[in-house]
């Protein structure tokens, strides 16, 4: 998990990070189960004694981050790096404490010499060298 995304006028934007905890009035704009995103989410709020009052569920971050933009009842827990907020500034990110991290693998088989694999490799490499 990276932050909770908040309209402006929430009481929350006003804050430079936050706790789960501090969520238990809130309502929520989910990505679904099928993002994968969804139950990691879920368990977390749960374990902060939080039984999320989910009033979306949708597979588009861009169209959650509209919906917050506008806002239009919610609030959404997303991962750094997987969206921009240029088009909505109405939106604040804040960091959740304690920090949650997820990790990625990138695999590559040796016989897969497609010029999209290898140019998609040295992009992975070059982006992710730090890790």
């Amino acid at each position: 998990m990276g932050g909770v995304g908040a309209p402006q006028n929430n009481p929350l934007a006003q804050l430079k990070q936050l706790k789960l905890s501090q969520l238990n009035q809130e309502k929520f704009l989910l990505l679904d189960p099928f993002t994968r995103f969804y139950e990691p989410v879920v368990k977390e709020l749960q374990a902060a004694g939080i039984k999320p009052d989910t009033v979306y569920e949708g597979r588009r971050i861009d169209l959650i981050l509209k919906m917050i933009n506008q806002g239009m009842g919610g609030i959404s827990i997303l991962m750094n790096n997987s969206f921009d907020l240029t088009n909505y500034p109405n939106v604040k990110i804040l960091p959740i404490e304690p920090k949650k991290y997820s990790w990625v693998a990138f695999l590559k088989l040796r016989s897969n010499h497609s010029l999209a694999a290898e140019k998609f490799w040295q992009f992975a490499k070059q982006k992710y060298s730090e890790f």
